[in-house]
């Protein structure tokens, strides 16, 4: 399994907590993670689909896509055995009602702070889609991944294995058993949430991950903006 990550520099000082806790966590993965400078910042966030496709052909592998405002607490063998029996994997709120820039109301059905997606023909067709339906409008919209996201599932629900991503997996209230904590919008602020950030940044300074970084020039779905990609692999060996 591939994990990704994008993050622009002022999300700097929270991504050194999530790096941290991948290197602690996450030992038989390949990792990417890349900055972007965007302005909007906004507009990093509509880059997901794109940059999960690539890894996925590029890898031949499944990809598991990872917020930066995210802190990892356990390994993630289960979302690896999710992904071996399902096309995508992403947190499925039945109540949560948004209206988004897409114009529906179901902005908030999905959380893609964690997709996990299988390189499957299902898996392939619906980054597509996921893809196509963002840049269809491109508006630095906080909601459009996340309609978008929802709205592809939608298109292809008929031909795709779908299982909901267990709420442990994305927790925004901070339980001690979740295996992932997401600082999302103002869950930042959540004493808890900056308690672990912490333990984690202090725990393992950022020096040690860049060492294990492999910088990684433009790739082919680059279409504008600067990058920088680094390569962790087996980050805790």
């Amino acid at each position: 399994m591939i994990l990704c990550s994008l993050y622009t520099p002022n999300y700097a000082p929270i991504a050194a907590p999530f790096l941290a806790s991948l290197k602690r966590h996450v030992s038989d993965a390949d990792i990417y993670v890349g900055t972007c400078a965007y302005d909007p910042p906004l507009l990093a966030s509509l880059e997901k689909p794109r940059i999960m496709l690539y890894l996925m052909k590029e890898h031949n592998d499944a990809v598991l896509w990872l917020d930066a405002d995210i802190i990892v607490r356990r390994p993630l063998m289960v979302l690896e055995a999710i992904l071996e029996n399902a096309d995508l994997t992403v947190l499925h709120r039945l109540d949560c009602i948004a209206r988004g820039p897409l114009g529906t109301m179901d902005a908030g059905r999905f959380n893609t702070g964690v997709v996990g997606v299988a390189n499957t023909d299902a898996g392939q067709a619906y980054l597509e889609w996921w893809a196509d339906m963002i840049e269809s409008v491109r508006t630095p919209h906080p909601l459009l991944d996340q309609e978008a996201a929802y709205l592809a599932w939608c298109n292809v629900r008929s031909s795709i294995r779908f299982q909901a991503l267990p709420a442990g997996y994305n927790d925004s209230r901070f339980l001690p058993k979740s295996a992932i904590w997401h600082g999302k919008g103002s869950a930042k602020r959540h004493i808890l949430y900056r308690m672990e950030a912490a333990r984690y940044a202090h725990d393992l300074p950022l020096g040690p991950v860049i060492d294990a970084l492999q910088l990684m020039r433009s790739c082919a779905w680059v279409r504008g903006g600067y990058r920088l990609w680094w390569r962790i692999r087996h980050a805790t060996s």
